[in-house]
């Protein structure tokens, strides 16, 4: 594939809407065309016209699926930069998707591949590695993995790290410095760009979950001055969206800028904490499954 099809070359506005969309759309017709060349190269042609019609459809569940059927039928003969490559298209077809955890493995197999072949493009995919980990609110770091571990200090990488310590210790302060601090290790690449906010969103909502615990009723501005200074907008929106996630029960009083946490029925309370535990089971089996797959 040429130096172009590698790179993802256009602008992206935070504050536009519908600017958002196309960059969305963009990302993905790029992401389409590097897998499509993909196929090419290994001379997969009938997956790579399904994978210009689906794209053309915008038909994402057959996308992912041509991806998957492509990485089963050429994993066993296929070089290792090759196997990086489905893996990096994969990890960034399931971001799009918002299904985070499945991006994170699939960019730390396109990671071990890259690092296998000796392929430059590893630190790329280490860095779409450790933001699919941090939106998933996974809480392993990935450079504890052995395979990660060697590059915790790169130049290319140490901003990632420090974004990545902040995130677990919940330290949105830091968070945020380390972002502003580091905008060309971070920032200038626009696939990174583009989850910037979403990661934003949940940091922040982690913390807010920390801050709020011990209360029955707080003042949303001072939620908001604990959230580094954000809009009081900005927190009304994320104690809308607990509530809608039933992270949270609460009442909202935006006249007097108040939170109300709300008593749940002994029912719900139970209920809730069974779920959690199942949860904590299901995630617990997920990750014990992931180490054992993936080296983690």
């Amino acid at each position: 594939m040429s130096d172009d099809e590698e790179e993802y070359d256009f602008d992206y506005s935070d504050e536009d809407e519908d600017m958002e969309d196309v960059e969305a759309a963009r990302l993905w017709f790029k992401t389409s065309v590097k897998l499509g060349n993909l196929l090419y190269e290994i001379g997969d042609f009938s997956r790579l016209s399904k994978i210009q019609m689906y794209t053309a459809q915008k038909d994402n569940k057959k996308l992912v699926s041509i991806y998957e059927k492509a990485l089963r039928t050429k994993s066993g003969v296929a070089h290792p930069r090759i196997i990086g490559v489905i893996h990096e298209c994969g990890g960034k077809m399931y971001m799009m998707q918002r299904e985070w955890d499945k991006a994170r493995s699939d960019f730390f197999s396109g990671f071990k591949s890259y690092d296998e072949a000796g392929e430059p493009r590893r630190l790329q995919c280490l860095k779409y590695l450790v933001l699919a980990n941090m939106l998933s609110e996974s809480q392993v770091n990935v450079f504890d993995s052995q395979e990660a571990k060697p590059y915790e200090n790169d130049t290319e990488i140490v901003a990632m790290t420090k974004l990545t310590d902040a995130f677990l210790h919940d330290e949105i302060k830091t968070f945020e410095q380390v972002l502003n601090r580091n905008q060309e290790a971070i920032m200038d690449d626009p696939f990174i760009k583009h989850y910037i906010d979403s990661l934003l969103r949940t940091i922040r909502s982690k913390v807010l979950l920390k801050i709020i615990k011990p209360y029955r009723r707080m003042d949303t501005q001072y939620i908001a001055r604990e959230l580094n200074g954000i809009p009081l907008s900005e927190v009304e929106s994320l104690l809308s969206a607990l509530v809608l996630d039933k992270k949270i029960e609460a009442r909202i009083d935006q006249v007097h800028h108040t939170l109300v946490l709300l008593d749940r029925k002994p029912e719900e309370k139970f209920q809730s904490s069974i779920q959690s535990w199942c949860d904590a089971l299901d995630k617990f089996h997920s990750l014990t499954v992931d180490r054992i797959g993936t080296g983690m």
